[in-house]
């Protein structure tokens, strides 16, 4: 990624073990509250700085 270039808005991805239910749906838990509390904004901010960020759905 070139940091004049940010990501635009797709969806991304995470690699996690296949068929494990339980633990997509503690990642998916934990991604939900890091958008809601702003720890994602809070995280993404050093990489992107006065960029918006588009939270993905």
């Amino acid at each position: 990624m070139h940091p004049d270039k940010p990501f635009d808005f797709s969806q991304k991805g995470y690699l996690l073990p296949q068929g494990d239910v339980v633990w997509e749906e503690v990642v998916d838990g934990w991604l939900a509250i890091a958008k809601r509390d702003g720890t994602y904004t809070k995280a993404a901010q050093p990489w992107f700085k006065d960029k918006p960020l588009t939270p993905a759905p």
